[in-house]
């Protein structure tokens, strides 16, 4: 037992040797450290020129017994970190760290909390899996690490999804509240707090575990302070009652975390493999749908050629008689391309009285579904007249409904001049050009 004491003695004593030889040397450096504060309760808040929250508890308490003051920076998340990176701040509280920020930045080893992020809307949405996001609007805290993951989440599965930008969380959750944005992302100690306070709906869609640290800029004045930071939590994670375990009972969250609770972690695996095995899902079905989509693409294709191929002018309208369909002779007629034809109407193409004529026949096929076949004199936009033998029936849906009309028309301009000439050649003498005893007997 005297042995078992006398180790935890040494342990002790070597744990305070260390923070008091960290301190000294960091005492010696700088004695004014600015720090940015942006709102983000219970960890982090700035109230009465003082910061205040966890993470303003844990540096105070840092800063009282290492003998160096604290100038609190009021920021929004993006400033802050912009502050950070010129220099113009010295150290940021409540950080997550990713590969740029890593790069960009100097952490401690040592998490002051654990987190992970959560979507929260109003009760009458109903949001039970990433799929559920599509067409939604989703407010997230610009450049954090919940904006960078949910869309690259969101664009792998191909949801449509809109982004609404905002600089705090507080003002995602307005976003909400004014009907901006269907959803917002925020940690979930923020976002527990504000959604009951709301009265919002905290879905079960959890993602991304985090561990939260200070950061401070690369070679600036507080960089050496980490190690003493990363000294203090070693030692204050192991005492109920130090300043960081007394900061987490005051704010209402669980004492000492030194891991993520058990059901988070079993939700978070539960919901890791459904995601896993919707994307094995989503992928497959989207190599079939590829597949189905070439042959379908193939067959449109053998179509049209088989319909460009034809002597005929072939044409489908829908019920506002706006071409939707037109073959290669279609475009040719109407001086234009297959594809600059659809949307458009006879009245860009024909005079008003060849649009009356054929609007008459076209609205006898949509409105009554008759079968009309007839003979149409066209005038176009540029006074060339065609006289055209047409047959227009209905297409209908499952149910019977007349959704469009198919036109084929045959050009009979020519037919019906010679069919001219053969007539007068019949009544008239070819030579003199005068009536012959036949037309004289026939009247």
């Amino acid at each position: 037992m005297r042995r078992y004491f006398s180790s935890q003695i040494k342990g002790l004593v070597v744990v305070a040797m260390g923070l008091f030889c960290a301190g000294a040397v960091y005492a010696q450096s700088t004695s004014v450290i600015r720090i940015g504060v942006y709102e983000n309760p219970p960890k982090l808040s700035y109230t009465d020129f003082e910061m205040t929250g966890i993470f303003g508890d844990v540096i105070y308490a840092v800063a009282e017994r290492e003998g160096f003051q604290i100038e609190p920076v009021p920021c929004d998340w993006q400033q802050c970190l912009e502050m950070l990176e010129q220099g113009q701040i010295d150290l940021m509280p409540d950080v997550a760290i990713d590969q740029l920020r890593d790069r960009r930045f100097a952490f401690h080893r040592v998490p002051v909390l654990r987190s992970w992020s959560q979507l929260y809307g109003s009760h009458d949405l109903n949001v039970r899996n990433l799929l559920d996001l599509d067409d939604l609007r989703i407010a997230v805290l610009k450049d954090s690490v919940q904006d960078v993951y949910l869309r690259n989440l969101t664009e792998s599965f191909d949801l449509s999804t809109t982004w609404v930008s905002v600089t705090s969380f507080e003002s995602g959750f307005q976003a909400v509240i004014e009907g901006r944005a269907d959803l917002v992302a925020a940690n979930h100690h923020f976002g527990d707090m504000r959604a009951r306070q709301l009265e919002l709906f905290s879905t079960p869609v959890i993602f991304q575990p985090s561990r939260l640290y200070f950061a401070a800029s690369r070679g600036g004045p507080a960089e050496p302070l980490l190690p003493v930071i990363d000294s203090y939590l070693e030692a204050w994670q192991l005492d109920p009652s130090s300043p960081l375990n007394q900061s987490l009972e005051r704010w209402g969250l669980y004492a000492a975390p030194t891991a993520i609770p058990k059901y988070v972690i079993v939700a978070l695996i539960i919901i890791g493999l459904a995601l896993t095995g919707t994307l094995a899902f989503v992928w497959t079905l989207r190599g079939r749908v590829n597949v189905k989509s070439t042959q379908l693409q193939l067959s449109e294709n053998r179509f049209s050629t088989v319909l460009n191929s034809v002597e005929a002018y072939i044409y489908i309208k829908d019920r506002d008689l706006r071409y939707q369909y037109a073959n290669r002779m279609v475009a040719d007629l109407l001086q234009t391309t297959e594809t600059d034809i659809i949307g458009k109407t006879d009245s860009d193409f024909f005079d008003d009285k060849t649009c009356a004529n054929l609007r008459q026949n076209d609205l006898r096929v949509i409105e009554k579904g008759e079968r009309v076949s007839d003979e149409e004199t066209n005038v176009t936009a540029t006074g060339e007249k065609r006289t055209f033998l047409s047959t227009k029936i209905p297409l209908k849906d499952a149910r019977g409904n007349v959704y469009a009309l198919s036109g084929i028309s045959t050009d009979i301009s020519e037919h019906l001049h010679i069919q001219e000439q053969l007539n007068h050649a019949r009544f008239y003498d070819t030579v003199t050009g005068l009536a012959n005893r036949r037309l004289l007997l026939d009247r």
